[in-house]
């Protein structure tokens, strides 16, 4: 049986970067919440306008096995983030992402 399902793609994070193309970026990444990108933003900001915060980044291993990973890694080479917290499924989404491609599913299937 043939599958139609549409792989995973991280996001990739360039200077320029139009809003057009963010979103495009989105729509192939899997697993998003647009809300939740514009809260994470906000008190981003307010975390950079502190001279001494230190920046902590926490998230589950299942974002890992979508687009958002792409993001993760471009705070992480552009030194954003200060500490990560997260769990151990997130060493598994990663290597397996990098040894597969994920697809995206539907629970209406």
């Amino acid at each position: 049986m043939r599958t139609k399902l549409k792989p995973i793609s991280d996001i990739e994070l360039s200077s320029g970067i139009t809003a057009r193309e963010l979103t495009s970026q989105m729509l192939s990444s899997g697993g998003f919440t647009a809300k939740k990108l514009g809260m994470a933003c906000d008190i981003l900001r307010a975390m950079y306008r502190e001279k001494q915060c230190t920046v902590f980044l926490s998230f589950p291993a299942c974002i890992v096995s979508t687009g958002t990973r792409g993001v993760i890694r471009k705070l992480v080479e552009e030194k954003l983030v200060d500490v990560i917290i997260t769990t151990c499924g997130t060493l598994d989404h990663d290597l397996a992402r990098v040894w597969r491609k994920y697809y995206h599913g539907d629970f209406l299937m």
